[in-house]
């Protein structure tokens, strides 16, 4: 016996309607072509067509059979009902379907009928300009329902079938636009409909995204006729974005789309503000990453974009030309700034400063307070909140270092992340500076061998960190309290109960004590930001946190969530977090030093000899003798190494 299935698809005729548009997609329409080309631009059509192609097919054996006539409208009643057609019926549609082969023995035929009814509706919406589709976005979705029956027939005599395989939803999708209903929105335009498809709103503030492709946020970055994306988002995406591309691919793609808008635009009278927007965007990548431009081949595609962009409108040349120097003069100070890092580091070993006894200078602790403070504004003003991105990129990198990308996506975010790492340069000289002070500090305390000479220095620096806490420079202020309670220092009792300003320290160091999570700290720290808001002096303006801290919390955000979503989305939610609290530190670096420079307190500060950590054990024994048994072994082993090194 032979078996046979034959699903049907309510599927037939095609009918062409053209509708008038509702005054909400109007509203939609005339949205999307002012935000991609201006409100200057004027809409010349808009057509919304409604195709419905219906036709009812039976598919045998994988073969769609058309259901016309008269024949076709009996069967279609015998399968709605569950029935089995009659012979007749039966006959006609196998010959259709070419099933028929030829005569045969009388057998029984067992017949089994699956009916499946389909209904497929599929949205198309299309951007069309001068004959060319610029975007096709697609919605579709499918109603399925089934039946099914069987009968066997032992006097039926039909010619043989041939073999069919039991069907399911997969074996009848549609094998052309024929066989399924098609309801098609076609709507020709001058702008891209739904432009932020794609893309994840924030619940609380819609106007927010949460998440979104690389694609889709790089096309929320790109500047539009009468349109450009907040000074906020232009931030979060151009911090965020290096942990997937580096710097030079996101210009290049933004050269690459700006371009393509130029050419659309249809008025010349929308170049002005298109070319406003794009000057706009460039001059805030330059000014808070100007790093970025630091390779030749990032630089010579800037100067391709404002090549482009002079050609769209050219009285924005003398406006670019004036970035462009102003980029140059920023990258000659960073290359001045390091080659003077790497200066200070060989000075180090051999310089004779003119400040020999820091109790025989003439320089007050306000004054050293003011050099400190002006040391810390330099370092921070080359070192870019990028930096501290590329810090986590640094960590990122190294831990995933033994796997293998698993696609094109990670591999590209895997590379952009390690080029990131190398460039922490800045970020690595601060973070030696609040060593290097610490360290200068206790050396300074245990080179005085008289215990009234190391009260003197301690006091000098107790009133150093009250002019540094005054003055808003809470980094020196905790390089300095480090300083004092590194073990060389903290252990030297008989020299602590001679200070004099014991209580002042006290002070400082309840500011700084790190409990409930550095509480005292912060409130300190947000009376400093009040002032500096509000400030006209600009001594009152600064504002220089202790960085190890700030650095802390920055990881904290960093790590609660993935920067790289479940669904292939960029966590933009977290990008902007972090960008938050890296613009209010970009605006406190960037505040300029009101000091003027010290060049001889400046020179002891950074080229005045420190002793490394067994050094200062090894002094601070001698200035007060070991007193619990753990000392005195340390002590006696540091003795020993000490005559094994110079043996050798």
């Amino acid at each position: 016996m032979q078996n046979y299935s034959h699903p049907l698809e309510a599927v037939n005729s095609t009918a062409d309607t053209t509708e008038g548009l509702t005054s909400s997609e109007v509203s939609k329409v005339e949205q999307a072509v002012h935000e991609l080309l201006g409100p200057d631009q004027k809409i010349v059509g808009v057509e919304k067509k409604v195709i419905v192609r219906e036709e009812e097919v039976i598919m045998v054996n994988g073969t769609p059979i058309a259901l016309e006539g008269q024949e076709g409208e009996a069967i279609k009643e015998c399968l709605l009902r569950g029935a089995i057609p009659n012979q007749d019926l039966l006959n006609h549609l196998l010959f259709k379907a070419g099933l028929i082969v030829a005569p045969n023995t009388s057998k029984p035929v067992k017949t089994e009928m699956n009916l499946t009814t389909a209904l497929t509706t599929r949205e198309s919406a299309f951007l069309h300009q001068n004959g060319t589709v610029l975007d096709h976005r697609v919605h579709q979705a499918k109603d399925v329902s089934r039946s099914s029956t069987s009968r066997q027939d032992d006097i039926w005599h039909p010619a043989p079938l041939a073999t069919v395989e039991p069907m399911d939803e997969v074996d009848f999708v549609p094998v052309s636009q024929a066989t399924v209903t098609n309801k098609s929105s076609k709507a020709i335009l001058t702008s891209v409909p739904n432009i932020k498809a794609g893309l994840v709103y924030s619940d609380s503030e819609p106007d927010l995204i949460d998440s979104g492709s690389l694609d889709e946020l790089i096309h929320e970055f790109v500047p539009r006729a009468h349109f450009v994306p907040s000074e906020d988002y232009q931030f979060s995406f151009l911090l965020a974005s290096r942990l997937f591309l580096t710097p030079n691919r996101l210009l290049a793609e933004v050269y690459r789309r700006a371009d393509q808008i130029g050419h659309m635009l249809s008025h010349a009278e929308s170049h002005p503000t298109f070319a406003t927007n794009v000057v706009q965007m460039l001059s805030h990548w330059m000014v808070w990453f100007p790093s970025d431009f630091r390779d030749e081949s990032m630089l010579n595609r800037a100067r391709q974009f404002v090549r482009l962009t002079v050609e769209w409108h050219p009285p924005s040349e003398t406006k670019l030309n004036q970035l462009m120097q102003s980029l140059t003069t920023q990258l000659s100070a960073i290359e001045r700034h390091e080659k003077q890092l790497e200066k200070l580091k060989s000075n180090n070993k051999h310089t004779t400063c003119q400040i020999r006894d820091l109790l025989e200078t003439e320089y007050s602790a306000m004054v050293f307070a003011q050099e400190l403070t002006r040391i810390e504004l330099e370092h921070l003003c080359f070192l870019g909140p990028e930096e501290l991105v590329h810090a986590f990129a640094k960590e990122s990198s190294q831990g995933s270092s033994q796997s293998l990308p698993t696609d094109e996506f990670e591999s590209e975010s895997q590379e952009a992340r390690q080029r990131a790492a190398r460039r922490t340069k800045n970020l690595q000289a601060y973070v030696d500076w609040f060593n290097r002070l610490s360290y200068l500090v206790a050396t300074l305390v245990c080179q005085k061998k008289k215990k009234k000479n190391r009260v003197k220095v301690i006091e000098f620096w107790i009133e150093v960190a009250r002019e540094c806490v005054n003055g808003g420079n809470f980094n020196s202020l905790m390089g300095i309290i480090t300083g004092l309670n590194m073990i060389p220092v903290a252990r030297l009792k008989r020299t602590w109960q001679k200070i004099q300003s014991a209580g002042k320290f006290a002070v400082l160091e309840h500011q700084m004590n790190p409990s409930s999570n550095f509480l005292s700290y912060r409130a300190t720290l947000k009376a400093a930001i009040s002032r500096s808001e509000g400030a006209t002096d600009q001594r009152q303006r600064i504002v220089i946190p202790f960085f190890s801290l700030l650095v802390k919390d920055l990881l904290v955000v960093n790590e609660a969530t993935a920067s790289r979503l479940s669904t292939g989305h960029i966590n933009f939610a977290k990008a902007r977090h972090l960008a938050q609290k890296l613009k209010e530190f970009a605006i406190w670096k960037d505040v300029e030093s009101p000091y003027a420079k010290t060049p001889v307190v400046a020179e002891f500060l950074q080229n005045s000899t420190i002793w490394s950590e067994k050094v200062l054990d090894l002094e601070s024994f001698e200035c007060e003798a070991p007193e619990l048994h753990e000392e005195k072994e340390r002590c006696k082993k540091l003795k020993h190494q000490m005559k094994e090194e110079v043996s050798h």
